[in-house]
């Protein structure tokens, strides 16, 4: 599979390399390469205060941190790397922690290319191209979800680290909006990149199965979104598609669709957010449904933030029927001038009849870095 990796990071560079010579003046040359550095730091503590299962109770101190670099190489040209820092391995029944099992890997690796094909004064028909190690860009909760917790069971259907080539076509018009339509093609990283640092992790094998855990490129996904609506300027949505082979079993398919919204309501900035995802044949079982319904709703005034959200998950299984889980969350929190974070934040879970309560408390910091010519 470490061949197989190699083979897939060299196509997509001779590919992108080629393209950047056919393309010529697909956007204004720059005076000279750039190189930009951001590294978000996040240092959490979770406290299970009380729980139906004994093991569930325990505290977990832990750091986040994920930096991020980006090269321009060329006009349009850039390369793009992503590491994650982060505890390898879920504390076990009961266990208390401090920073123990962090290791770093490597979640995103990639080149891509930007270009115009159409430019008509304020409107626009842009492309971009992409190949190497990313994350297919599927459902947004996961992500964009409010507060501390409000991400925890949307990260359920994250896909990370997969090997593969993308494209997007960007049509960004004064009438219509900004509407982009992308899609790509992928396999699950087995190669050397999907190993760690310090605290070693278990590399995926093709006998291990799952979600593009196969021969070759045979799952892809499909994302319309747009933003800046006439009328709607505040207003986003994202609808996708995706299909993920496996290897010996039902492949999984999955339809994320949501609704976001940023804008202002007597001085404060809301945010409020609704994600419906379900996921077909998950995990490669046949008839296995997952169905997950986010809402969220944050507000910010002067550096201040309250977040509320709530996540349904009902999985349907052949055998046992219907597992009705349910996650609410709630935080506040400030940000300082100097860009220091803190939240404070509780959540309630409950899983497979489980009922968990949590406290946390949440540090957030950016470092952040530019050399040469301006970045996009």
């Amino acid at each position: 599979m470490a061949v197989f990796g190699k083979q897939i990071v060299g196509i997509a560079v001779a590919g992108v390399l080629g393209l950047t010579q056919t393309v010529v003046h697909a956007e204004e040359a720059k005076k000279e390469p750039w190189l930009t550095i951001v590294v978000p730091i996040e240092v959490q503590n979770d406290g299970n205060f009380k729980s139906d299962d004994r093991g569930n109770e325990r505290n977990d101190l832990f750091a986040t941190v994920e930096p991020e670099i980006t090269v321009g190489i060329l006009p349009g040209l850039t390369f793009f790397a992503h590491g994650v820092l982060e505890p390898m391995r879920d504390a076990r029944p009961g266990e208390n922690r401090f920073f123990r099992s962090h290791g770093i890997y490597l979640e995103e690796l990639y080149l891509a290319y930007e270009g115009t094909l159409i430019s008509d004064g304020p409107s626009a028909l842009k492309f971009r191209v992409w190949g190497g190690k990313f994350g297919p860009n599927f459902g947004t909760a996961w992500d964009a979800a409010p507060g501390i917790y409000g991400t925890d069971f949307a990260e359920d259907y994250e896909i990370a680290e997969r090997l593969g080539f993308g494209g997007a076509l960007i049509l960004d018009h004064a009438a219509l909006g900004t509407h982009t339509l992308s899609a790509s093609t992928f396999v699950l990283d087995r190669s050397v990149l999907a190993g760690s640092a310090i605290t070693k992790r278990t590399r995926p094998v093709l006998a291990d199965g799952g979600p593009s855990n196969t021969r070759g490129l045979k799952s892809f996904h499909v994302t319309l979104e747009g933003k800046k609506l006439p009328g709607l300027e505040g207003l986003t949505y994202h609808v996708s598609f995706i299909h993920q082979g496996v290897r010996g079993a039902p492949n999984e398919r999955g339809i994320a669709v949501a609704l976001g919204y940023e804008g202002e309501l007597s001085g404060f900035t809301i945010k409020p957010i609704i994600e419906y995802v379900h996921i077909f044949n998950a995990d490669g079982v046949s008839d296995q449904g997952r169905n997950y319904l986010t809402t969220g709703f944050s507000i910010e005034k002067d550096g201040w933030e309250f977040a509320l959200s709530h996540t349904f998950r009902h999985t349907r299984t052949p055998l046992a029927g219907t597992v009705r889980d349910n996650l609410l969350a709630v935080s506040g929190g400030y940000t300082f001038g100097n860009g220091l974070g803190i939240a404070l934040g509780y959540s309630f879970r409950n899983e497979d009849s489980i009922a968990t309560h949590t406290v946390g408390v949440l540090l957030t910091y950016e470092l952040s870095w530019e050399f040469g010519g301006k970045s996009k």
